[in-house]
């Protein structure tokens, strides 16, 4: 992991913002629609990862390497990578939205693949659900 004078920054996880939400979305699936399939992205309650948010974002900032390409080219910014919580908390159908290149958005989404706890799933009507989340990153070299 490199340490000073590089650093990584996480963002808020935007829990309120651009984590999850109270609408639904359906994976794409012309034969089955039964409520299983459903995946929300608007719910009463939203996920939380295990320990809360700042335990999450210590997580990152101690797993997430900055990419040796990355720090070569001075590439800098934020990565915006979404991912579904299951019904069981668990996290899958990782999705890197924004990439900064150099090998940022791997290097975070790698790390969230491999994140070994389960999270408190989303809740509609007092049920888990699937839901999305979104995970800002930032890489910084200050």
């Amino acid at each position: 992991m490199i340490t000073k004078p590089f650093t990584i920054l996480t963002l808020a996880l935007a829990l309120g913002s651009t984590g999850t939400f109270a609408q639904t979305a359906t994976k794409v699936s012309r034969q089955d629609t039964t409520e299983a399939t459903k995946i929300f992205r608007f719910v009463d309650q939203q996920p939380n990862p295990k320990g809360g948010q700042q335990a999450f974002q210590e997580y990152l900032e101690k797993h997430v390497q900055y990419p040796k390409m990355a720090i070569e080219n001075n590439i800098q910014g934020r990565v915006i990578i979404q991912f579904i919580v299951t019904e069981e908390g668990k996290l899958s159908d990782f999705v890197i939205l924004k990439d900064i290149g150099g090998g940022c958005g791997e290097a975070v989404r790698k790390v969230l693949e491999e994140y070994p706890y389960t999270w408190t799933p989303g809740k509609t009507n007092g049920k888990p659900v699937k839901s999305y989340f979104v995970v800002p990153f930032t890489f910084s070299m200050r």
